[in-house]
């Protein structure tokens, strides 16, 4: 039987797939906002590859820590911020793979990615074959350390627990996942409205859970002699200062929006 083209290309997509490394429990994390991610988002789906796409860095960030990813990709259309940001947070923290995806070259766009460890090994357009050829020239995923620190807030993953210079911190599940989405990313603001869809990616929380959350937190890491370590920044967001996470540092509760603030977020 004479195939197709489509056919012909389907059949090579299958047999390339077919040959990676445990290809059913491949999981990629893909930031984008173009329509074209999702288009090979679908066309992969239908092959057995999962791929999430996300316009939101943040809901990006939550998805990989908490999704055991196998790959991250980034668009070199992110803000060059972004684009540093989350690869830190991504190759460094969680021990992710990180490809960049480019269409052009602009050393002051992507350098400072490539510095915190992404690798420039994608096209755009997106192609099915390049992602396939890219996940077979990928390190596999590093071991994720088994906690995240700042001071002297350590967050255990494989316990679930948080404490603060050996003191224990009872916190409920979306306590943790916030603290543990802040301290992926710490010293980085987050809008409201991002750190709200990466704690509920599947529903519109009413108006004032961020507020609630943030607070039964902040007054949580206060009692373990934190008080400056959750930062709200006026109009903006929230942040996880390093700086206050070491016990004796100064409570300040509000900071000043600052352009000068990095801010993980879209509109």
């Amino acid at each position: 039987m004479t195939l197709t083209a489509e056919q012909a290309r389907n059949k090579d997509l299958s047999d390339h797939i077919r040959h990676l490394p445990d290809p059913d429990r491949l999981k990629i994390v893909l930031l984008d906002d173009d329509s074209a991610a999702k288009t090979l988002r679908d066309e992969l789906g239908e092959s057995g590859i999962a791929i999430q796409v996300f316009a939101e860095p943040v809901r990006a960030v939550a998805a990989a820590a908490h999704g055991a990813a196998s790959l991250f990709i980034l668009s070199c259309h992110l803000d060059p911020r972004d684009l540093q940001v989350v690869t830190e947070a991504i190759r460094h923290q969680l021990g992710v793979p990180v490809a960049l995806a480019c269409d052009r070259w602009d050393a002051d766009l992507v350098g400072p990615a490539i510095l915190a460890g992404a690798r420039p090994i994608l096209t755009l357009p997106y192609s099915s074959e390049d992602l396939i050829a890219a996940i077979d020239t990928l390190p596999t995923r590093a071991r994720p350390a088994p906690s995240l620190c700042a001071g002297d807030l350590v967050l255990n993953l494989a316990a679930h627990d948080v404490s603060v210079a050996d003191q224990h911190v009872d916190l409920s599940p979306t306590e943790f996942n916030a603290l543990h989405l802040l301290l992926i990313i710490t010293d980085t603001t987050v809008a409201r409205s991002a750190f709200a869809s990466a704690l509920w990616p599947n529903r519109v929380p009413p108006s004032t859970a961020i507020t609630s959350v943030t607070r039964r937190l902040r007054r949580k890491l206060t009692a373990a002699g934190l008080p400056a370590a959750l930062r709200t920044v006026r109009s903006l967001g929230y942040r996880l200062d390093s700086a206050g996470c070491a016990r004796g540092a100064p409570s300040k509760d509000v900071t000043r929006s600052s352009t000068s603030s990095t801010i993980l977020a879209t509109s």
